[in-house]
């Protein structure tokens, strides 16, 4: 569990709109505190993501590990493109961006489905790079979206999960470290 995330969101558990407005008004040094917290990742030389609050969290990750960023988008780049469709989520990716990639990180905001998640890992696939694991700042462990990359063999990190308990939101009980009360009040 990411402290610097769990505190920043623990208090906007009301529903899943008001988690990601507070997760997209994070500043750029909460960003880089968050991003250093992930300190079990796997190796990775070039982090992909796409363009908005995920590229906030790829940016301080690519600038903590020396890795190089590049960006996916729904529209097509100017110039020679990957693209990769699944579920409807059609992404393209800049040939130049992802060129010389053998170990690429996926990072995404909000992990739900997966599907554009996957889509991302078809890219890497075009390039013969290998997927060593997908970030993502927020999983909402319900949609399933951590079994379907887990089932491509892609590790899944989430700086905090997010359990749906009838129409309430909590923070995911099977996942929580021993201090989260410390964590959630600041004293850790």
């Amino acid at each position: 569990m990411n402290k610097v995330l769990l505190h920043h969101l623990s208090a906007a558990l009301e529903d899943e709109h008001t988690l990601e407005a507070r997760l997209s008004r994070l500043r750029p040094t909460e960003w880089t505190e968050a991003a250093a917290a992930f300190n079990d990742l796997p190796a990775f030389d070039t982090v992909l993501t796409l363009p908005g609050t995920a590229h906030n969290l790829g940016f301080a990750l690519a600038q903590a590990h020396d890795a190089r960023l590049a960006l996916a988008s729904e529209r097509p780049p100017v110039g020679p493109a990957c693209l990769a469709e699944v579920d409807g989520h059609t992404l393209f990716s800049a040939q130049a961006d992802l060129e010389g990639a053998k170990q690429v990180l996926i990072v995404r905001d909000v992990l739900r489905h997966g599907y554009a998640s996957l889509a991302l890992v078809g890219l890497v696939a075009q390039i013969g790079a290998t997927v060593t694991g997908c970030v993502s700042a927020l999983e909402f462990t319900r949609y399933g979206g951590r079994n379907h990359l887990e089932l491509m063999d892609v590790p899944v990190f989430a700086g905090v999960r997010i359990a749906h308990v009838g129409a309430a939101l909590q923070l995911e009980r099977r996942h929580l470290p021993e201090n989260t009360e410390e964590l959630l009040s600041g004293s850790a």
